[in-house]
């Protein structure tokens, strides 16, 4: 109830603000390393939060910046400060982190002896521009490309501030999209995030959750099966033929007993894995590791998948054999199988679908509206 109250003050603001044409801040966590190196295509300025000027113009060559006594260092030379913030002077100007190029201003702070480094953007579209190459194959037919833009940004607003405790509204990881800034851009996926600008998913009145995955390995998942969270409505069980004609809708893999062992931090002489549940749509819910004569490790939904590592185990659509001191996992699928699949996408895509098509198969009773222009 305190999530939706609060986004739904937060949509009320965000929509006054993009109607009427000011500018929000979104801050994405890019780095954190002991050292980032610096660089600048164009006019900058660099200087401390309260306005301190330590550089303006052109950097003619790398800087480097670390943490030291919790003040930031830059070129060995400490700016007596724990924040940093670099902007840029001109609208062609770009900053360079890592040597990975950023639309936005950037902010570097200490943490400890860590220096963080964060993008500061003026709108969601660039944000969702460094999203899409890293999460979908841009070349892919349009009408798929849209839909995963659709879906990007619904996750993004939905989920604004995740991190807000930590100083920025997302990271760069997984668990929020991946991101890579300017660097990762791709022309074609520029064009199927301009194409869909501001268009956002709505259950009712609601932004809807926009969850994705690789394959749903030809049947779609539960939200509530995934995670521990109250079902909804337009997270159905269904059979998905575009997904099994797709890449990655089948998986196989060994396990040794002595790996397995490794893994848990065991030393036993007799194991066995047992799927003690299984969800609506066929995946394991609950599984159980026996050892030593009856010990047992219970892991329950996403945590066998975890354990035994995400790109082994594709999915929790599985089923196990005892085979050559080890387990051998037959499974279909790759990812949580909720929401969006891609690779269904992409095989409805070019079988003539639209993206509305598309979003409307895995989001039934979902509207797509304009949130923005």
């Amino acid at each position: 109830m305190i999530k939706i109250k609060f986004l739904f003050w937060f949509l009320i603001i965000f929509q006054s603000l993009v109607s009427e044409n000011y500018s929000f801040n979104i801050k994405v966590k890019i780095f954190e390393d002991d050292e980032i190196v610096i660089e600048s295509i164009g006019q900058i300025i660099i200087r401390s939060a309260s306005g301190k000027s330590y550089y303006t113009g052109l950097l003619p060559n790398p800087i480097k910046a670390v943490c030291k006594n919790n003040n930031v260092v830059i070129n060995a030379v400490s700016c007596n400060t724990q924040k940093v913030r670099i902007k840029k002077l001109t609208s062609n100007s770009m900053i360079k982190i890592n040597s990975r190029r950023y639309r936005g201003n950037i902010e570097l702070f200490c943490l400890g002896n860590k220096i963080i480094a964060i993008e500061v953007l003026d709108n969601i579209e660039d944000y969702i521009k460094g999203i899409i190459k890293l999460e979908i194959n841009p070349k892919w037919n349009v009408e798929a490309v849209k839909a995963q833009a659709i879906c990007s940004r619904t996750f993004a607003i939905g989920n604004m501030y995740t991190h807000s405790s930590e100083g920025y509204d997302f990271c760069s990881r997984p668990h929020c999209q991946v991101y890579g800034g300017y660097e990762a851009e791709d022309e074609a996926g520029n064009v199927a995030v301009d194409a869909t600008r501001g268009f956002v998913m709505y259950y009712g009145e609601e932004i809807a959750e926009a969850y994705y995955c690789a394959n749903n390995g030809g049947v779609t998942a539960l939200n509530s099966e995934v995670w521990e969270r109250e079902a909804l409505p337009y997270f159905e069980i269904k059979n998905d033929e575009y997904s099994l004609k797709g890449e990655y809708s089948t998986f196989e893999t060994f396990i040794s007993f002595a790996e397995i062992n490794k893994l848990l931090n065991l030393n036993s002489t007799t194991l066995e894995i047992i799927p003690e549940e299984i969800s609506p749509s066929g995946r394991i819910l609950k599984s159980i590791i026996r050892y030593d004569g009856g010990r047992e490790i219970v892991l329950t939904k996403n945590d066998i998948r975890k354990t035994l590592g995400y790109d082994r185990l594709r999915s929790s659509l599985f089923t196990i054999f005892i085979k050559d001191n080890g387990i051998y996992i037959v499974g279909r699928g790759w990812g949580h199988g909720v929401g969006l699949s891609q690779w269904g996408a992409k095989v409805m895509a070019d079988s003539g679908y639209t993206y509305q098509d598309i979003i409307n198969f895995y989001f039934p009773g979902i509207s797509i509206r304009r949130l923005y222009y």
